[in-house]
């Protein structure tokens, strides 16, 4: 058991807490037999990002479905379908979140592989993201104005391919980084010859990525082509919270040494996998009983204190946006089974957004144990918030030590854990007694309350 002692002075007041819980795909799943958009409404959702969206179907955001004839002119409005990603944007945007548009193709995990080949032309495909762009955010073609916020150029050029060589074996793209830097930049160019304030970027790269060269590769590129670049996106699957914010500095690092201090940082996909995952057997077939286990893992109370304590180590590093991999009913990684019901990972966004209301920080020691996170903040009234994660085995007793060593007389405190989903929980004293990869939300008096 650890044991932990947590000072809360109202007096040291920091930043407000950043919304950065972002979030793969809408609520719209199961072409509408599954929609929770109230769920991401009650978790504050900021913003979705378009990947994999409906999997395994294809029906909306994908070239291949708004554009389905690759015969057709993209200059000519009836070329595009866009009648069903409409509608799942706007699903979206009636949520209050933004949202970041993937231009590509959702992974092609098939025997046959269609979808994750360099286009036959560059110029015609960046031409076909042009006219995308104009329709949600120009206008064109009875669109819209400014719904998406950003444009995110591909999906995980880098996945099993090398410098020069096209890949034969990459689930998301058979071109050579270099194909792959020249799409950018063509594609990157043609949105912003039409909409100048368009906001585009890339590359959507794997964790692997930022270490093979592959990320310093693609900035040098950008940089001696003049390619519009507003911000780096990039992807992590671990068990470790450390490595992700690891990630996150040297990404920023990588930037700032290519001088682009000013172009953004996007985790736009990151979810927690277990230490001993077998990525084989999430991506084939193999015995039900091991992929049971193993989604169980991925949605369940160790997901979510991994979730949350990723958010709150996050909060103060050069990360501008974080999308949560899935958004949805997704096996393995959704926020949301089947018929719609939270895993525990929602629950942990949930409880993390409560820290939203709250108008400034509370400055709290560094020296908590590993594995153990600790949030607070002033709310309005002059009551504090505080969030506890235990992301670790053994069972954590943690005190919250108020100012002139006032007791906790009364507190509101709810626990999500393995057994309970936002139960109220009691207090021992001062202590609040946190399970194994639980969260507790506590809600104190106002600071000159008894």
């Amino acid at each position: 058991m650890s044991h932990v002692t947590v000072p809360l002075n109202p007096g040291a007041l920091g930043a407000p807490f950043r919304a950065i819980h972002g979030v793969n795909n809408g609520p719209f799943a199961m072409d509408g037999l599954l929609d929770t958009s109230e769920l991401f409404k009650r978790a504050r959702i900021p913003e979705a990002r378009l990947h994999d969206p409906l999997y395994p179907g294809r029906n909306v955001v994908d070239i291949n479905a708004v554009f389905p004839d690759p015969a057709a002119d993209p200059e000519n409005p009836a070329s595009y379908d866009f009648v069903r990603t409409d509608h799942y944007l706007q699903n979206i945007a009636a949520t209050g979140a933004t949202t970041t548009y993937r231009l590509g193709y959702t992974i092609d995990h098939h025997a046959c592989k269609r979808y994750c080949l360099a286009p036959d032309s560059f110029e015609k495909w960046a031409a076909i993201c042009r006219g995308i762009a104009r329709h949600y955010n120009g206008g064109w073609a009875n669109g819209f104005a400014n719904l998406v916020a950003r444009w995110e150029i591909w999906n995980e050029p880098d996945l099993a391919t090398t410098a020069d060589a096209p890949s034969t074996t990459s689930t998301t793209w058979r071109g050579s980084w270099q194909d792959y830097f020249r799409l950018y930049h063509l594609t990157a160019t043609a949105i912003k010859q039409a909409l100048p304030q368009a906001c585009v970027g890339g590359p959507a790269i794997t964790g692997g990525g930022i270490r093979s060269g592959f990320l310093a590769d693609f900035l040098a590129y950008a940089r001696g082509h003049e390619s519009p670049l507003d911000f780096i996106s990039w992807h992590t699957y671990t068990h470790d919270t450390a490595s992700i914010v690891r990630d996150t500095r040297e990404v920023r690092r990588l930037l700032d040494a290519a001088q682009y201090q000013r172009v953004q940082s996007l985790l736009t996909e990151w979810h927690f996998t277990p230490q001993d995952a077998d990525w084989c057997m999430i991506m084939t077939p193999s015995t039900y009983l091991k992929k049971q286990q193993l989604g169980a893992d991925m949605t369940g109370d160790r997901c979510a204190a991994f979730t949350a304590a990723t958010l709150l180590l996050l909060q103060d590093e050069p990360l501008d946006m974080a999308h949560f991999y899935n958004g949805d009913s997704m096996f393995f990684f959704g926020l949301f089974d089947a018929l719609g019901a939270p895993h525990k990972p929602y629950y942990a966004l949930l409880l993390f957004s409560q820290l939203l209301d709250c108008t400034h920080r509370l400055a709290l020691p560094t020296n908590i144990p590993e594995g153990l996170h600790a949030a607070a903040g002033m709310l309005p009234d002059g009551r504090i918030r505080v969030l506890l994660v235990n992301n670790r085995l053994d069972y954590a007793r943690i005190q919250l030590h108020l100012p002139g060593d006032r007791p906790v007389a009364t507190a509101d405190c709810k626990i999500l854990s393995g057994q309970h989903n936002l139960a109220a929980w009691p207090f021992d004293g001062d202590f609040c007694n946190v399970p194994s990869w639980s969260l507790a939300l506590i809600d104190l008096p106002a600071a000159g309350g008894a």
